[in-house]
């Protein structure tokens, strides 16, 4: 598998924006449930 310097770079800030937004949602659900 060839590895492309540029997009390594994206995905691992859209990995870290993903997970950001994932870490939001589930504060939101457990405030929701409580």
């Amino acid at each position: 598998m060839k590895t492309d310097p540029h997009f390594t770079e994206l995905t691992a800030g859209q990995l870290r924006q993903y997970i950001d937004a994932e870490a939001v949602f589930s504060a939101l659900e457990q405030a929701r449930r409580a």
